[in-house]
């Protein structure tokens, strides 16, 4: 009788022990991706965005000096490049804050994500089912995220070299402009 009882009670704890190993799997899965989203925040908190608003607003300053007072039927050739290049890295700095801003807020709506999903999974709430699916879906997002923190850098660093070699020259021509 004892057997037979005993027999009867492996199978169901093999099952407990299945979902237990299951469960720490899912949940170690998540706090992977909760460390990848501390290292974006944190290469965030990194970034000097305000210096690139800065060189924006300077930048656009310079942009709007040239078109409110160069007044000429023709453009020298490396001129009108250097102009081009100089909207360009406007428009992509421009974009490139707004990215962060996005970013910033989406970094925090997943850190909520995650959480709540990690809760969940240890409070065993909602369809077990879809656990597995929740975070394939979530570490897509979380790697979505920190592809768009690379995008932002590599626009940032692209912007401050076109800056760097531009701006004095053209800040320079603006203000010769100003003065005739």
């Amino acid at each position: 009788m004892f057997l037979k009882s005993f027999l009867i009670f492996i199978p169901f704890l093999s099952l407990f022990s299945c979902q237990d190993l299951k469960k720490k799997k899912q949940i170690n899965e998540i706090v992977r991706s909760e460390k990848t989203i501390q290292q974006i925040q944190k290469n965030i908190q990194s970034q000097n965005n305000d210096a690139f608003v800065e060189i924006l607003y300077r930048s656009k300053e310079v942009q709007s000096r040239i078109k409110q007072n160069y007044h000429s039927d023709t453009l020298n050739k490396d001129l009108g490049n250097q102009l081009n290049d100089y909207t360009f890295m406007i428009k992509k700095i421009d974009f490139s804050i707004k990215q962060y801003n996005h970013l910033v807020k989406e970094v925090e709506k997943e850190k909520t994500t995650l959480v709540n999903l990690k809760k969940d999974i240890e409070t065993e709430a909602g369809d077990r089912s879809k656990y597995d699916e929740a975070i394939q879906f979530e570490e897509k997002k979380v790697k979505k995220l920190e592809q768009i923190l690379d995008e932002i850098r590599k626009s940032q660093k692209e912007s401050l070299e076109t800056f760097h070699r531009l701006h004095s020259e053209l800040a320079t021509f603006a203000n010769n402009l100003n003065i005739k």
